[in-house]
């Protein structure tokens, strides 16, 4: 028997008519996996809508990440900015400095130059003040050597060698052997200076006071007894004073002022 179409068209009405039938001819005209296929397109499409959705979270997630990204390397290129501005500042400050310390440099060199210079002429100063203080000294010397003879002729002494000057324990300006009026023999010594002060004739007592001060003068060739004097071409005040109190006499230009003691 054979299927015509009009048998095809009551089947399809039927099936409207039944719609419990249609499975069941499903059933019957495919086959198993065809009839799974909806079911796993469903699971599929859950799947795939599953993953949509995490794609679209990561996605969100890759977005906010990559703002945030974004707004640190706007950061960055601000810092980088500012230390590109504070390079080049420090930079052109170094430089300016160089050049300052170039200048100082030369200020130094042409500083030391002069000081050169003025230690030169420094030394040949002191040279020529040391000149000038030996020649005041010599001079101080003479005036003291001549006052002296002139006061002990004047009392009545003898002179029995020429003044001189004496290296012991420093220099004594003067030293000349002489003897008195009852012939007795003694030395008379002289510290001679351009200007005297009280506290000279205190520096020039105590050096008599010490006893290896005496040794030193008689290896000296200087016999005791000793008389000391004290000479100034500019006498200070209480200078006289302090002559009397340590018994050493005292001379100026103009003659004898304090007997030694």
């Amino acid at each position: 028997m054979t299927f015509e179409a009009e048998d095809f068209r009551d089947l399809i009405r039927l099936l409207q008519q039944h719609p419990e039938w249609q499975d069941e001819l499903r059933r019957y005209v495919l086959s198993h996996d065809l009839l799974a296929l909806p079911a796993e397109v469903r699971e599929l499409r859950a799947e795939m809508e599953r993953s949509f959705s995490a794609l679209a979270q990561r996605l969100a997630e890759l977005t906010e990440i990559t703002r945030a990204h974004a707004t640190r390397l706007d950061t960055i290129d601000e810092r980088l900015d500012r230390l590109a501005a504070s390079v080049a500042e420090l930079t052109e400050t170094t430089s300016r400095h160089t050049r300052s310390l170039e200048e100082l440099t030369e200020i130094t060199r042409a500083h030391a130059a002069w000081l050169a210079r003025l230690e030169r002429d420094g030394q040949a100063t002191r040279q020529q003040l040391g000149a000038l203080s030996a020649l005041v000294g010599a001079g101080a010397e003479v005036d003291a050597a001549r006052v002296l003879l002139d006061a002990l002729r004047a009392r009545g002494y003898k002179i029995l060698g020429h003044p001189q000057s004496l290296s012991v324990d420093g220099e004594i300006d003067v030293a000349v052997p002489v003897r008195d009026t009852s012939g007795r023999e003694l030395w008379m010594l002289v510290e001679a200076k351009a200007r005297l002060r009280a506290s000279d004739i205190r520096q020039w007592a105590r050096k008599l006071r010490q006893a290896n001060f005496h040794a030193r003068l008689r290896a000296a060739g200087v016999r005791e007894p000793v008389k000391a004097y004290a000479f100034g071409r500019m006498v200070y005040q209480d200078t006289d004073r302090a002559a009397r109190e340590h018994g050493i006499g005292l001379l100026t230009p103009f003659g004898e002022v304090v007997e030694p003691a």
